[in-house]
Order: C-alpha cells, then structure tokens, then sequence
C-alpha cells in the first residue's frame, strides 16, 4: 500500500511503508458447551454458582462469549479458545424445572460472529417421593421391615 499526502502549496510526501493489510472473513466456530453440573441440575446443586466452560476455534484471545439462559445474559472471556462463565446460584434457582435451554455467542477480533450455540440441560429440583406400596401386602404381617433406598432410610413397624 502506499499512500500519497498532497498539501494546499502542492508539496507531496509519500508514505511507502510495507505495512500488510489483512483481511478477515473466516467465522470462528463454537465447538462445545458444558455445564460443571453435567446434563442435570438438582436441589443440592443450585445452592452454589454454576460454571459453564465453552470451547471455541478461531477466537482470539480477549473475545467476549455471551451466554443466554431463561433471558438473561452472562458474559465470560476467552482464553486458548476456552472460556468459562459463572451463573449465580439464586439465578439457577430461578429456573422453571424440566428441560432448560440456552444460547452461546462469540465474534472474533475482526468482528465476524461464530454461528450461535445451543445447549439444553434438565432441571429436577423437586426431592423423590416416599414410597406408597403397601408393605404388609407383599412381605405378610411382618413385625418391623427396615426400607434403605439412598438417600433415605424407611422403617415399618407393626
């Protein structure tokens, strides 16, 4: 490139740098997304921040991730094409049980956004259920039975 400056007299410099001008159009991608918590979010879980680690190519170092989960946004930056991004725990205690969704966002340095990410997770907040089977009817006029199912432990006295 070389560029010619003129001034108002007609005196001219020119400015022959070997300068490169480089040009962008590669979309860097998002490979995967994950939550610390894995594919289920439970009742112990969301009682502490969750994380969740994206993994981009062709993302420079810097580059803002942008994570949409029950319309809010999270931001995180990345690093070696990862990054990571806190949730806090009363936003993930927010969430409607069942099967919740979310987006992931990145541009590179040059502006050109990767193709957005999708990700999807269960939430099962609610604790199990006592059995309700009737005992005696299977085992007879049995005097005490002692039911151990983790994480409960159920005694039947008679």
């Amino acid at each position: 490139v070389v560029a010619t400056v003129t001034d108002a007299a007609g005196n001219a410099t020119s400015d022959t740098s070997s300068d490169q001008l480089v040009i962008d159009t590669t979309a860097p991608s998002i490979t995967a997304s994950s939550f610390d918590f894995g594919s289920t979010l439970n009742a112990t879980e969301d009682n502490s921040d969750g994380t969740l680690t994206v993994t981009t190519s062709g993302v420079e170092n810097g580059q803002t991730v942008t994570l949409t989960l029950n319309g809010q946004t999270y931001t995180g930056l990345t690093s070696s094409n990862s990054a990571t991004i806190t949730v806090g725990a009363a936003a993930l205690q927010a969430l409607t049980e069942g099967t919740v969704n979310y987006t992931v966002d990145v541009s590179d340095a040059a502006g050109n956004a990767a193709s957005q990410h999708s990700g999807s997770f269960t939430y099962d907040a609610t604790a199990p259920s006592a059995p309700t089977n009737a005992i005696e009817s299977v085992f007879g006029r049995a005097k005490t039975i002692l039911l151990m199912t983790s994480p409960f432990i159920w005694s039947y006295s008679n």
